[in-house]
């Protein structure tokens, strides 16, 4: 779905809490967790750099992870060290997401997909990060059909935890194969509130 125009006053469409606080559902890929990671657990004050992927880019987009988002759009001038550019940086009540948009877009956009914790690719290293507390952690789990030629049947469920593991498991079970490919976060963006946010 590409970008559009924003309408209406720019909040997040998104869940929030009796206070007001948004909560945003953040993807948190395992072997990110796996490589260099750091571990949270629910309650804890993190500060992470966020990209954002729109649900046509290839990535599997579920309810669970799908926001909608007013934002502010701009892409940085190339600099010496980036001749190439910057991914666009889309911004609104203290949230930062980098995308790497196919196309320069600026000003007030409505953009539909997931966003994902990074610290390797998709984030520049001097980015800004957004502040949040984790309130609630999902593990997500892969489950597929397996046949001699390619995957099919594909489902993904999530179950609480706790905290992010240290290690996301794969098994074997007859004609299929379950995987933990992750973790689902609700973030709570420190400087934004809204007064009427869902999900999805």
């Amino acid at each position: 779905m590409p970008a559009k125009p924003a309408v209406g006053d720019g909040r997040l469409a998104l869940r929030c809490g009796d206070d007001g606080r948004v909560r945003l559902p953040v993807f948190v890929q395992g072997w990110q967790v796996e490589c260099c990671g750091a571990r949270f657990s629910v309650g804890d004050e993190v500060s992470w750099g966020l990209a954002f992927t729109d649900e046509d880019a290839g990535a599997v987009v579920d309810a669970e992870q799908l926001v909608e988002l007013s934002v502010d759009a701009h892409r940085p001038a190339p600099t010496p060290s980036k001749p190439c550019g910057s991914p666009v940086v889309l911004t609104v009540n203290g949230l930062t997401l980098y995308w790497s948009a196919p196309n320069d877009l600026a000003g007030r956009l409505v953009v539909r997909g997931m966003i994902l914790e990074d610290h390797h690719a998709l984030v520049p290293e001097d980015g800004a990060r957004t502040a949040g507390v984790v309130r609630r952690i999902q593990l997500a789990t892969q489950s597929s059909a397996l046949a001699a030629g390619p995957q099919f049947g594909t489902e993904r469920t999530y179950r609480d935890v706790g905290a992010c593991p240290r290690s996301f498991r794969s098994t074997k079970d007859g004609a299929g194969l379950t995987t933990e490919i992750g973790v689902l976060v609700d973030l709570e963006i420190a400087e934004a509130h809204a007064t009427a946010a869902t999900r999805g």
